[in-house]
Parts: C-alpha cells; sequence; structure tokens
C-alpha cells in the first residue's frame, strides 16, 4: 500500500468445494456465496482483494474437517474459457455483486 491508501485490485477466482456434512456443507456455502458475484451449488466464482482472499482462507480452514475438499484457483485472462451448454458470454468490462 502507498501512503496507507487501501488496495482494492481484486483478482477473479474460483472456488469449489465437496463437504460431506451438512452442517459444515451450509456454513461454508455460507462465507463463500456472501463473496461470489456467481455460481451454483459448489462452484462459486469471487472477485477477491489480497485481504478478502485471506480471511476467505482464514474462515475455511477453520470451518473444513480433513475429509473436506476446498479449492481456490485464480483465473486470468490469458487462459481460455469453454462453455458448454447454453450459458449466455458475459462481457468482460462489467462486474455484478449480488
Amino acid at each position: 500500500m502507498k501512503n496507507g491508501a487501501l488496495d482494492m485490485r481484486r483478482s477473479f477466482y474460483l472456488v469449489a468445494y465437496d463437504v460431506r456434512d451438512d452442517q459444515r456443507l451450509a456454513r461454508i456455502y455460507a462465507v463463500v456465496y456472501a463473496l461470489s458475484c456467481g455460481g451454483q451449488k459448489s462452484a462459486f466464482e469471487c472477485w477477491l482483494s489480497a485481504s478478502e482472499k485471506h480471511q476467505l482462507l482464514t474462515a475455511l480452514a477453520t470451518l473444513k474437517a480433513p475429509e473436506d475438499a476446498v479449492v481456490l484457483i485464480r483465473l486470468t485472462a490469458d487462459q481460455a474459457v469453454m462453455r458448454l451448454g447454453v450459458a449466455p458470454e458475459l462481457p468482460t468490462e462489467s462486474m455484478y455483486w449480488g
């Protein structure tokens, strides 16, 4: 940070999980959903600042059990996108916070 300014740069992530207990699943879903801009069931797209990423990883580490799986994958503009089905292509300039 420069001159104490808040760093609001964000990176695009895919957060996915496989949680085997319904109570843990509900808690993890709530944490991830709160930061997501889209997704469904157990895979969500999130625009995260460095501090939000740290907070998310800290929360997930305390909520998940050893038998659960959670992945956080940073997606970059130079990666190829493959769409299957009828999902519309989203404009790259816009950002939605739901």
